[in-house]
């Protein structure tokens, strides 16, 4: 079990808030030059032949722009320019819905669990951005075993003491891999940060997921586990009792 954190609200000045500001604009900018490099992309692709010399380099030009266009989809998604929907629900009920995702997700060498916990009580969040959170979290614990391992997610109700204010639903996703270091754990949450080779990670899977959080009211911590493997446990207010 988690010990016991408080939860701050960070100041709306600063480095971070910086960076969101500068995503923000950047997005905005680079989408509009992404549109015109995919149209004219398309065009062109239209008028040759799929024998023509330049066609493959076309398909890799429309495939990096395409790939470009979801990093995009992020930046704005971090830096809250997306509309968020919230309703009341069961996180551990829309986990369950998205296992038949996230088992090919982590393929063949790595096993899964889910468990939902009795008595969870309710909570007010954006589902689509839950699944994203989620998702990003999987993936996240996926490429920290290459060789295979376990994942757990664990959908629970917050013991009391855990956070020192309100009455919180968590989400927790544990892995088996090698765990993080120092520097890493310190950082994993930084924007545009990424321990992956160059052009694998974009930075901002986790960034996202903390701001999902802190969007719901809630908050994210990551740590060691203590038997291997790390451990994100994030935390959305409950508002409700069992579903």
């Amino acid at each position: 079990m988690a010990s016991n954190m408080t939860f701050h609200h960070e100041s709306e000045t600063g480095p971070e808030q910086t960076a969101i500001q500068l995503a923000a604009g950047l997005a905005h900018d680079f989408g509009n030059v992404l549109t015109s490099i995919l149209g004219r992309t398309e065009a062109l692709l239209g008028e040759l032949q799929p024998t023509a010399p330049a066609y493959s380099n076309l398909q890799g030009i429309q495939r990096d722009a395409q790939r470009a266009t979801t990093l995009i989809h992020q930046l704005v998604d971090f830096a809250g320019g997306k509309t968020h929907e919230q309703i009341v629900l069961d996180i551990g009920e829309v986990v369950f819905d998205l296992a038949h995702i996230l088992i090919p997700l982590l393929g063949p060498k790595i096993e899964l669990t889910v468990v939902r916990e009795p008595g969870l009580g309710a909570c007010l969040a954006d589902q689509h951005a839950l699944e994203m959170a989620v998702m990003n979290l999987v993936k996240n614990a996926r490429d920290a075993m290459p060789d295979g391992g376990r994942v757990a997610i664990v959908a629970r109700n917050a013991v009391a003491g855990e956070l020192d204010i309100g009455d919180y639903v968590v989400l927790e996703v544990f892995d088996t891999g090698p765990g993080m270091t120092d520097d890493v754990l310190a950082r994993v949450f930084d924007p545009f940060f990424t321990t992956k080779p160059h052009g694998k990670g974009s930075g901002l899977g986790l960034p996202n997921v903390r701001s999902f959080f802190r969007r719901s009211g809630g908050t994210i911590v990551a740590s060691r586990n203590q038997s291997k493997g790390s451990v994100f446990r994030g935390y959305l207010p409950r508002i409700a009792g069992e579903q």
